[in-house]
Formats: C-alpha cells, structure tokens, sequence
C-alpha cells in the first residue's frame, strides 16, 4: 500500500503541484487541439488493456518451454528479454524523442515507466494476486534482483542528476544492463 500511496504522490507532484518543472505537458512544436476526447481515451486504453492481459497469458505459458527448448535461464527471460518485448513501443518513442532534440521527454519516458513499474504495477499485482487466492507472488525478491536495482536506480539518479545528458552516459547506462544481462544470462 505504501508504494501504491508513494506512486500516487509522484503524480500528484508531477501533474499538479510541480508541472511547471515537467515542461506542463506541452512540447514545442505540437498543436494538441486534435487530442481525443477522454471517454475515446479511456475506452481505447480499456480495450489495449484486454488485449495485453491476453497476450500476458500466453506469454506467461510460453516462458518455461522456450527456457527449456533454447537452453536460456529463466531470470534471464524474465528479466531482460520479456521487458525489452513488453516495452518495445516505449522504447522507440522514447529514441524518436532523443533524435529530435526532447531529451527531457525521453527521460521522463523511461524513467516514468520504471517507477509506475515499482511503485503501482508490482505491488497492484500483488493484492490481486492475493484476493485471486495465487500463493507466493509477493516483493520479496532475489538478492541478485535487489542488487541489479539497486545498482539500476543510483546509475540512473547520477546520470540525470546534473539535467544534462551525453553519449558517455548513454554509454554507462547500457554497460549496466548488459552486465546486468550477462549475469542472469547464468542464473
């Protein structure tokens, strides 16, 4: 609950209080008067939704035999292959973003999706996975996992705490993931 509560905070902060520091949702450039409507908004967001959590199942269904079959850890699906698949869409907005000169924009894309990650989609999982009646899907995780955040969040927090950014850095944040890579590789 507390990390569900600490996620709503941080929208909160973000949309209302301090959405001058986060550009206001405005990017040069960008007419926004032909936006949806909220109600086409939500129902399009309801219907992908469905069509995720399908796609979810038979993914989940996948993991074991494709472990088996390719020889391939389980961790290492788990953590670097599923979300590279999962967030695909993401990712290229967020290049398309840096290409054209909205490195702000791209940062708040990959750094937004890794905090509603942690802060609402783990732990939402893990109260309905409780009223579901699935035993063992809690957040207590690996110290391997634990480590890779931890290592994940300061490398991130250093890198963009100075509000530029350069290829070298760029650089450091994919030497992380593919150390990171390479050790669930063989987990």
């Amino acid at each position: 609950g507390i990390l569900i509560l600490t996620y709503l905070g941080s929208l909160l902060f973000v949309l209302r209080t301090h959405r001058p520091l986060f550009g206001g949702g405005q990017i040069e450039g960008h007419d926004l008067s032909g936006a949806w409507s909220v109600g086409k908004a939500v129902g399009l967001l309801a219907l992908a939704t469905v069509g995720v959590a399908a796609m979810s199942e038979i993914l989940v269904h996948a993991v074991e035999p494709v472990s088996a079959g390719f020889g391939v850890s389980q961790a290492f699906l788990g953590l670097i292959i599923i979300p590279v698949i999962g967030n695909a869409a993401e990712h290229g907005t967020a290049v398309v973003a840096a290409r054209r000169g909205h490195t702000d924009l791209a940062f708040q894309i990959a750094l937004g999706s890794s905090t509603q990650i942690a802060l609402l989609v783990a732990p939402v999982l893990v109260f309905v996975g409780a009223l579901l009646g699935v035993t063992g899907m809690n957040l207590v995780f690996p110290s391997f996992e634990v480590i890779g955040l931890a290592l994940a969040v300061v490398t991130s927090a250093i890198i963009t705490l100075d509000g530029e950014s350069h290829w070298f850095e760029g650089l450091q944040l994919l030497a992380l993931y593919a150390m990171l890579g390479a050790a669930a590789w063989f987990l």
